[in-house]
């Protein structure tokens, strides 16, 4: 499935300082009033829940053999990323 982050998870606006509005205008510049920061992608974030769970699954056995301990993490974020995309391909039903 190709990559669809399907929007912002926590997107928030944040004003701009009139500190950092002088400061771009002694420049010839000017800010908005106002800019939207994205946050983390919904993508992520479904990914990131997933993780938890796939983490305390792996534990056990990754401490039984510590030296599979990066391709565990390599399997866990994969698997965590498989799941975020299922979420989201359910969600747009």
């Amino acid at each position: 499935m190709p990559r669809n982050d399907v929007g912002s998870a926590f997107p928030f606006t944040v004003e701009t300082s009139w500190q950092a509005k002088a400061q771009a205008q002694s420049v010839g510049m000017s800010l908005p009033n106002t800019s939207t920061v994205r946050g983390m992608s919904l993508r992520d974030y479904f990914a990131a829940k997933a993780m938890t769970v796939v983490m305390q699954t792996m534990f056990e056995s990754m401490l039984k053999e510590p030296n599979l301990a990066r391709e565990a993490a390599t399997d866990c974020a994969t698997f965590s990323y498989a799941m975020a995309d299922a979420m989201l391909k359910e969600r747009a039903k």
